[in-house]
């Protein structure tokens, strides 16, 4: 197919990268409300909310 034959594909894309980023942004703001709320916890772990939250 080239690119004449999809003219779809960028604009499915985009809207991929809105939900993508808004969903980004909701688990960013869970991710912090968790990190300020165990912050001490994660620094005596000497971890950080990213990599505590994807285990």
């Amino acid at each position: 197919a080239t690119y004449q034959d999809t003219p779809t594909i960028p604009i499915r894309s985009s809207m991929l990268n809105i939900f993508v980023s808004f969903e980004w942004l909701i688990l960013r703001y869970e991710c912090d409300k968790h990190f300020i709320r165990i912050k001490e916890t994660f620094k005596k772990n000497g971890g950080t909310c990213a990599d505590n939250s994807v285990r």
